[in-house]
């Protein structure tokens, strides 16, 4: 058991050491293009909200 929780454990630190290196680097790609960042972030959700969508028109057909 204490095996299964080290392992589990440290993959928890790992995992949170990725994300907070990701999020700097998000940070400094924010801070060099501004607004044109947001603008790609908004671009990438609209397919998903289109697929998300047609998913919903075809549950109410069925």
């Amino acid at each position: 058991v204490m095996k299964t929780y080290h392992m589990y454990h440290t993959e928890s630190i790992s995992a949170e050491s990725k994300l907070k290196e990701a999020e700097k680097q998000e940070e400094k790609q924010f801070s060099k293009s501004g607004d044109l960042n947001v603008n790609l972030l908004r671009h990438e959700d609209r397919p998903q909200r289109r697929s998300s969508v047609r998913k919903i028109e075809k549950m109410k057909e069925k």
